[in-house]
């Protein structure tokens, strides 16, 4: 009984990707390069079984192929190292500085099926590079951004499955970045206990159908923060320019890298630069300090943290202060129209990866009680049904020319808890 239980243990234990010969829901394959590998078939998501041979490093993906099409999983490497090393595994190169982790071939009789880089993945891999212009330092990098391309292939499929009425893809800037990574570098909205804000009730009226300030000119181009945690301070200027446009008639184009260089704690703010802020905190410095925006021709946006060196003689537009939206998603409507552009922060996990279309991800993929980015309203919409106009701050490549379609009325992704716009009373020519 004892040896019973231990050969069952021993078998649960047993993992995918091992030295042949293989487990029942596995494939021998054979690389045109002679390595051998027991390999899983995808599912119908492209995603791969995870439990890997205990030492190994490289990562289960669906990247092979069969001579009749069929997807299979492998463990995509760059170096011997992270393989099976216990059992001579070794990493055999595929193409792109990536390979895929082998054994030796066996002089057994089993039948081998013949195995290559999937044809697809190859094939919008290089697509991807050529539409977003990427060049990768090493071929040893370019190896891991596919890997992380051909991963975001299926999960932008299984965000694609929940959620048919927005298109997702990995054909975006962000297709070769991993979710973590791409949250540290593109986003930047900083923690904020939103239940305590103090919101202003909103008188609503008769709401249109459909309203949008860019037709109207009270909107500038989009603009791409790179790589730098700043959307807090596009999201700030965009809802300054726009609330100043209203005020002055004047749609004037001011500098964000301002508010990363100068508003921190040496020039008596509580914002971080390229690390992340709030738009509140932005409002609060430039009111208790008297500070004006500068034109973004005089300070411009550079994506990194410098010293600050705005020059009071260039500040072209101050507020009186700012003030907080009710969570009703009608009364935000009424206030895109009193105010202008408004500030607002959102849950953008799921952003990573739209193409188009209005989205309504589920909330597990978009926890509205873990606000990372900051973006601003623009307008709304009804046809086909009630969708938000969002602003974002990763150029006009990514989604609709820069813009996001969301739900509106549900509250999706916390977009309705923090709603912010500046206040301007003056109404002076200002250049």
């Amino acid at each position: 009984m004892v040896r019973f239980v231990s050969a069952l243990l021993a078998t649960a234990v047993v993992a995918h990707y091992e030295k042949p010969p293989c487990a029942s829901d596995e494939m021998q394959g054979q690389l045109t390069c002679g390595g051998e590998l027991c390999a899983p078939k995808c599912d119908a998501s492209g995603s791969c079984p995870t439990d890997v041979p205990s030492g190994v490093t490289a990562s289960p993906v669906c990247a092979l192929q069969d001579q009749s099409g069929n997807k299979y999983c492998g463990l995509l490497c760059t170096s011997n190292s992270q393989c099976d090393t216990a059992n001579n595994g070794k990493c055999s190169p595929v193409g792109f500085g990536q390979g895929v982790c082998t054994y030796a071939a066996t002089a057994n009789n089993s039948i081998r099926t013949p195995m290559e880089l999937n044809a697809e993945h190859a094939t919008m891999f290089n697509e991807f590079k050529k539409k977003f212009n990427k060049f990768y330092d090493s071929a040893e990098e370019e190896g891991k951004r596919f890997a992380q391309f051909i991963e975001n292939v299926a999960r932008a499929a299984a965000y694609q499955a929940q959620d048919p009425d927005a298109q997702y893809g990995a054909m975006t800037p962000f297709g070769d970045m991993h979710p973590d990574e791409f949250a540290m570098k593109h986003k930047g909205l900083n923690t904020q206990n939103v239940d305590e804000m103090e919101r202003e009730t909103v008188e609503v009226k008769d709401l249109p159908a459909s309203f949008d300030w860019r037709t109207q000119g009270g909107v500038n181009p989009v603009q791409n923060q790179a790589q730098c945690g700043s959307c807090w301070a596009f999201s700030t200027v965009a809802n300054i320019e726009s609330v100043n446009w209203k005020a002055t008639g004047q749609l004037l184009k001011l500098s964000e890298q301002q508010l990363v260089d100068c508003e921190n704690a040496k020039q008596g703010g509580q914002d971080e630069g390229c690390s992340g802020g709030l738009p509140t905190n932005a409002f609060t410095w430039m009111q208790a300090k008297n500070v004006g925006l500068e034109l973004e021709s005089d300070y411009q946006y550079t994506a990194r943290d410098d010293t600050c060196s705005q020059t009071q003689a260039k500040e072209k537009v101050f507020v009186d202060g700012y003030k907080t939206i009710s969570t009703d998603e009608d009364q935000i409507a009424q206030a895109v129209m009193d105010n202008g552009v408004l500030s607002i922060g959102i849950n953008a996990g799921p952003m990573q990866f739209y193409m188009g279309g209005i989205a309504n991800p589920l909330t597990l993929l978009c926890n509205p009680k873990k606000l990372d980015h900051g973006v601003d309203i623009v307008g709304f919409g009804s046809d086909p049904k009630p969708y938000w106009i969002i602003r974002n701050s990763w150029g006009s490549s990514w989604g609709e020319k820069g813009y996001y379609r969301i739900v509106r009325g549900k509250g999706k992704c916390g977009l309705n808890t923090m709603v912010t716009t500046a206040v301007i009373n003056k109404k002076e020519t200002l250049v």
